[in-house]
């Protein structure tokens, strides 16, 4: 197993540190390339394993990390952050920017294609679902110039037609990129992060924080997300909703914005109904808006605790 020589000494020179380092700091866990393309999880796992058994393949929760460090840190620190995955692969940023190679990712136990885009204020994490790697050479049918004519005149159009004929076209499917194997030594005791707070706590006061990961895929600019936000409650035959209005901030420090409905309220109309008209239904706040797919971004919506939040996506036709 071929493993990455200046990483590989510079685990010689302080593993006895970070085998005891507890810390959720990012520059304190080194990415290892293996110099592999395995695209089984449970077979580069093992290969990582063979390093130490804290080492593992990189997991989302840590990739999370650095997407939530990488925002709270100086333009250095930035610098920093990206280079412990550029060194992994043996490069380097530039001016807090950087596009790693794609390389294998755990998704509580999903094998993932990754990269780590770095563009200066910010860093985007892709991960996208893995597909077939075979490709299969795909051919034009060659016409076919035989003739059972026996007229000279036939066979002689036919030969002159096949010296003008374009000759036709092969196609082959594109060849993704080979997928690169790193590992990362984790602590496994180690704690995973609380939820950062976006806003000022007093404003939030009252809500709760919903967290949506949204998948990564092709062409995201023809994807948008719809919010809806409601809750269970006993109705009759008058009509009933729910008032309020969904409000997009965009927080100092964060390079995402988030999504608050900070109140709400109840309204129906007053006609006299019958008992049997009494049932329970699901009342939403009334929100036409749809909202910019990111995949590398986390979507945040926070509501009122007794509301209940979920998102939809919506594929949009230009």
């Amino acid at each position: 197993m071929k493993v990455n020589l200046v990483m590989a000494a510079f685990i010689a020179a302080s593993g006895s540190a970070f085998a005891q380092d507890s810390s959720d700091n990012f520059l304190n866990h080194p990415w290892i390339s293996l110099e592999s393309n395995h695209t089984d999880l449970a077979m580069a796992q093992q290969a990582c394993q063979e390093l130490g058994t804290d080492f593992h393949v990189p997991t989302e929760a840590h990739l999370n990390t650095l997407r939530s460090q990488f925002r709270q840190a100086n333009l250095s620190g930035k610098a920093d952050l990206l280079d412990v995955v550029a060194l992994g692969f043996g490069e380097e940023s530039r001016y807090r920017k950087y596009n790693s190679p794609d390389f294998l990712a755990d998704y509580n136990g999903e094998a993932r294609r990754a990269s780590v885009r770095g563009y200066g204020t910010g860093v985007r994490i892709r991960a996208m679902h893995m597909v077939s790697e075979n490709h299969t050479l795909i051919s034009a049918e060659e016409p076919s110039n035989s003739s059972n004519s026996s007229d000279p005149v036939d066979t002689l159009f036919n030969d002159w037609f096949a010296k003008i004929e374009p000759s036709a076209p092969v196609f082959v499917a594109p060849t993704p990129s080979p997928i690169r194997n790193m590992c990362v030594q984790l602590t496994v005791s180690s704690p995973i992060a609380e939820p950062e707070i976006e806003g000022n706590s007093t404003d939030l006061e009252g809500l709760t924080r919903h967290e949506f990961t949204l998948e990564a895929v092709q062409d995201e600019s023809n994807k948008m997300v719809e919010i809806t936000i409601g809750k269970d409650h006993q109705v009759d035959c008058n009509a009933y909703g729910l008032d309020g209005r969904v409000e997009k901030v965009e927080p100092t420090g964060f390079d995402y914005p988030f999504y608050k409905l900070a109140n709400y309220s109840l309204s129906h109309t007053l006609m006299g109904c019958p008992a049997e008209s009494v049932r329970n239904e699901f009342l939403t706040i009334d929100n036409n808006e749809l909202y910019i797919y990111d995949s590398g971004k986390p979507f945040v919506v926070y509501a009122p605790e007794d509301l209940k939040v979920s998102i939809k996506v919506k594929s949009i036709v230009r």
